[in-house]
Parts: structure tokens; C-alpha cells; sequence
């Protein structure tokens, strides 16, 4: 009868104490060479040099121990470092990928752990799970992802270099023979800045586009592109409208012809928002809107705006800054609403008041990873209207509505 698993590990003392170094130390020889079930408490005691009741005092039974040695292993095993830069071949990193994996099966009870896993993991199914999920799941969710960002990258003529705007020396290199810079650079995580990872507008928006702007002089870069915003506004009192606004000026004031996209709302099939939208409604019985729903957008779909990016490239629109969205204004409510026709599941609406999003947003803003802050509910609750007919005088491009952009939603 195999005893119910504790959720935390039961431990008397300092948890990295000698002592409880020198019993797991013991602890996995016998488990690796025992197996769990030819392991006992006094064979692990003897192994471990200690008595059997110093061993009971940090380890009420043979479960627990052995919980303890699977979470340390998958400790060891998730702390491997796989390089999926999708910057590398597919060649050399999946030979990478297999040389460092087998080092790790071959190191010391490496692949015996796994056996043992294994071999109980019908008796005591929640270590196994453990295991699973914080070593082979994470491990192969990183892989598909490598593989799936590659194939979207391996275009012919297309040439990827690695460069960081937090590291402006890394950019000179990486800028050598470029004619045009495109700056659509944006933090993970967006629109909830996250200070103590350096995430925030005032770093990436502003600080990343200064930065391009003075490696691109040094390369002998010609025109910059940028990817801004329809709130950008450099007298806004928000950190994301106005860090866009002062990068704007940079860019004027640089002396390089450039071009200014300034999207509303960009969608398609891969992008976050719209998307998100799309997955929430599946499987949410209701759907809640942030503030009253009468915020005004526009989406654009990104096949439209790379197309303006292109002609921009080629010199139209040269020095001069354009509005890009839908041809449909719309209220956040009405863009719901073809969100729910095209993906097919439609919700009741209820709007959740902006105060109270605030008040959530401030308590979630201090967490390490924050899912949510007060400046992105005004954000997201601000109006992104775009004045098109600039852009379409210039660029002559006839703009996708979006009950038509959309229509991708019908297979999420």
C-alpha cells in the first residue's frame, strides 16, 4: 500500500542542511540501484551513514523520500540549457539538442532516475506527472516551438542576425549593409510593464528606438521605419502613448528619412489580442469587457499594414507620419461582436467597470510576473481611432474590413 503524497516535502531543519545532503545523497544510490520497490529505510540509512531515526526525523517514509530525489532530479534536469535560438540551423541545434539530452541520460543516474519514474508511476501517479511537467513537457513545448518559429523564418534571401537593444554595442554589427531599419520592436508581455525584468515602455519604446537610431547612423543605415502607435502622444500622462510620442521625435529629429506607421488595433492570424478574444469566448460561458465597451478601435489586419511597410521601403510616404487602420471604426463592443461571428461562439457581454480593473490591476501590477496593471486597463480601455485618409492618398492601398480580416477566426 503506497501512502497518499504530501504536496510539499515534510522537512525538519534547514533544507539544505548536510545532513539532508548526505541522506539523499545515500537515498539515490539505493533508489537507482534498488529500485523503489528493493529500497528500504534502513538500507537507504546504511547508504546514507546515519541511523534510522536521524532518517525519520527529516523523512516520515520511503514516499516521502523518494519524492524528495524525483523533485530534485527534475530540478537538475529543468535547469539544462537547450539553445532553441530560432536564429540557429535546424542541423546543428536539434544535433545539439541530442548530444546534450543523451550527456544527460548518461550522467550518473540520469537514466535511471527516468526508469524509476517510470516504473512507478501507476502507484504514485502524482510524482510522475511532476516530472513530466517540469522536465519532458517544458523541454518538448520548447522544442516545437523552435520548430515552428523556423519554418516560419527559413525564407529564401532572408538572413537573421542576433542583436539586443538593451546591449547598443550589439547593434552596430548586427546593422552592417542594412539600407532601412524596420523598428516594430515590443516587450513580452505587453501592454503590463514589468520594471524588474527592464520591461517597460520607457525602456523598449523610447530607450530601444534611441538606440537603434544611433547604431543606425554609425552603420550607415539611410531610413527608419517605425512601428508606433494611433494614442502616441509625447505630452500623454500614460507610460506607453508617451514614450511612443518622444520616439517619434527621435526619429524626426535623427536626420534620417523615415516613415511613421501609427496602427490601431493589429490583427491576424498569429498576433495576441484578437486571438486571445477568440480563445476566451470558446471556452467562457459569458465574456467580460473591459470598462463601458464604447471605446473606440479600428483593427487593422497586419497584411495591410506590411504592405504600407513595403511601399515605405521602396520611398513612399517618405518623411512623413500616417494613421493605419480598418476602414470600419468601430466600438470595442461591435469588434466583439464580429469576433463572436466569425469564431462561431457567441456570449452574453458584460462589462466589467474600469475603476474596479484598476483596483485589480494595482493589486496584480506587484506580482514578479504580472498579468495585469492600471496602466494597461487605460490602455485598453483608451479610444485607438485612426485617421486613414492620409495613408490612403499616400500608399493608395484599399484597407481589408474586418468581418472580412477576420474570417481566419472560423478555424481557431
Amino acid at each position: 500500500m503506497v501512502a497518499p503524497l504530501s504536496s510539499a516535502l515534510h522537512l525538519v531543519g534547514d533544507a539544505d542542511s548536510s545532513k539532508r545532503r548526505q541522506i539523499l545523497d545515500g537515498a539515490r544510490k539505493v533508489f537507482m540501484d534498488l529500485g523503489f520497490d528493493g529500497a528500504s529505510m534502513g538500507e537507504i540509512a546504511r547508504a546514507a551513514g546515519v541511523s534510522k531515526g536521524t532518517l525519520y526525523v527529516y523523512f516520515a517514509d520511503k514516499n516521502r523520500l523518494f519524492e524528495a530525489i524525483v523533485e530534485e532530479e527534475s530540478l537538475d534536469q529543468g535547469k539544462v540549457a537547450f539553445n532553441f535560438d530560432p536564429e540557429r540551423d535546424v542541423t546543428t541545434t536539434l544535433m545539439d539538442f541530442g548530444q546534450t539530452y543523451i550527456q544527460v541520460l548518461c550522467r550518473p543516474g540520469g537514466g535511471s532516475a527516468i526508469r524509476t519514474v517510470m516504473a512507478i508511476a501507476e502507484r504514485m501517479p502524482d510524482v510522475g506527472r511532476r516530472f513530466y511537467t517540469n522536465v519532458i513537457s517544458v523541454t518538448t513545448a520548447r522544442l516545437a516551438d523552435y520548430l515552428k518559429a523556423r519554418a516560419q523564418l527559413d525564407l529564401p534571401g532572408v538572413e537573421f542576425v542576433n542583436a539586443d537593444i538593451a546591449r547598443p554595442a550589439s547593434l552596430k554589427d548586427a546593422l552592417q549593409g542594412a539600407d532601412t531599419i524596420v523598428d516594430a520592436i515590443q516587450f513580452d508581455g505587453y501592454p503590463v510593464e514589468n520594471p524588474s525584468r527592464g520591461l517597460t515602455f520607457e525602456r523598449v519604446d523610447y530607450g530601444g528606438t534611441v538606440a537603434l537610431l544611433g547604431a543606425a547612423k554609425q552603420a550607415g543605415v539611410k531610413q527608419f521605419i517605425y512601428i508606433s502607435g494611433a494614442a502616441a502622444d509625447e505630452n500623454s500622462t500614460h507610460p506607453a502613448f508617451r514614450t511612443k510620442g518622444r520616439a517619434e521625435r527621435a526619429i524626426r529629429e535623427s536626420g534620417l528619412a523615415y516613415t511613421i506607421f501609427r496602427p490601431s488595433l493589429v490583427y491576424g492570424p498569429e498576433d495576441k489580442v484578437v486571438n486571445g478574444l477568440a480563445r476566451a469566448l470558446r471556452f467562457a460561458p459569458v465574456f467580460g469587457v473591459p470598462g463601458t465597451g464604447r471605446q473606440k478601435v479600428q483593427p487593422v489586419l497586419v497584411d495591410d499594414l506590411a504592405a504600407c511597410v513595403t511601399l515605405a521601403v521602396s520611398g513612399r510616404g517618405r518623411n512623413g507620419t500616417y494613421d493605419i487602420g480598418g476602414p470600419d471604426l468601430m466600438t470595442f463592443d461591435e469588434m466583439m461582436r464580429i469576433i463572436m461571428d466569425a469564431s462561431g461562439h457567441r456570449r452574453p457581454l458584460f462589462h466589467i467597470p474600469e475603476g474596479i480593473m484598476r483596483g485589480v490591476g494595482g493589486l496584480l501590477e506587484k506580482l514578479p510576473k504580472p498579468p495585469l496593471s492600471r496602466d494597461a486597463v487605460t490602455f485598453v480601455t483608451a479610444d485607438n481611432a485612426a485617421d486613414i485618409k492620409p495613408l490612403i492618398d499616400e500608399f493608395g492601398i484599399n484597407l481589408t474590413p474586418a468581418r472580412v480580416g477576420m474570417a481566419y477566426l472560423a478555424k481557431k
